[in-house]
């Protein structure tokens, strides 16, 4: 019988491959959340958005939208009360494909909703419609 590589290194103790995977994901997975119950999540890309531009755009997302308390969040898990996804530019995260897809909406980059006035203001009409 021959045992796989994998099944040797799990006997020997060595998993660290799995865990350095779960990592890239959350490097490249960013996730904000509004009011504990609207979460946009996004690719943390090669970008013209650093941290400070991004905690910028969600502050005054959450203002527009006439809310206050805005958080990164980074262990995404059931336990959170999450009315609304926002996928912006990214796919589901794989903790959160137990939400309908009624409370899943996909939308466009960050990049590109900020690169014009008449982005801006379509975005907040759709998220307005969806939150309010």
């Amino acid at each position: 019988m021959e045992i796989s590589q994998e099944y040797r290194l799990n006997k020997l103790g060595i998993d660290i491959w799995k865990k350095r995977y779960q990592e890239t994901n959350l490097i490249y997975n960013k996730n904000y959340l509004i009011e504990d119950k609207y979460l946009f999540c996004f690719e943390n890309k090669e970008s013209l958005f650093d941290q400070s531009n991004e905690v910028i755009f969600f502050r005054t997302l959450a203002i527009s939208l006439g809310k206050e308390k805005v958080s990164q969040v980074s262990n995404l898990d059931s336990s959170l009360k999450i009315t609304n996804i926002f996928l912006l530019d990214t796919d589901l995260p794989n903790n959160l494909k137990k939400y309908n897809d009624s409370f899943v909406s996909k939308c466009s980059s960050i990049q590109e909703i900020c690169s014009s006035k008449e982005n801006k203001k379509d975005f907040l009409s759709f998220v307005k419609q969806l939150v309010n």
